[in-house]
């Protein structure tokens, strides 16, 4: 189980570095962070937005994953660790 859950976390890992990078790209493209842009109403082309928010929900909800799993390997130690 152990070594299942870490495959997880590694395929996680690397689709929150893709999503990183996307993220990256429209703050370098409209030199702000999108909160940035909504705070300020700034005026952007709405399909770069509509990605721009989807990617970073889509972030969001990968880190959650990713915490949710790191749970689930300290009850599997705890447990490891009990039954010794």
């Amino acid at each position: 189980m152990s070594a299942s859950v870490s495959e997880e976390k590694y395929l996680l890992q690397l689709g929150i570095e893709k999503k990183q990078a996307r993220i990256r790209q429209f703050e370098q493209r409209y030199s702000a962070t999108l909160t940035q842009i909504l705070d300020k109403e700034q005026n952007i082309d709405h399909m770069d937005l509509a990605e721009w928010e989807g990617e970073v929900e889509v972030l969001r909800r990968l880190m959650k994953k990713i915490q949710n799993l790191e749970q689930i390997e300290i009850c599997i130690e705890e447990t490891i660790f009990i039954e010794f």
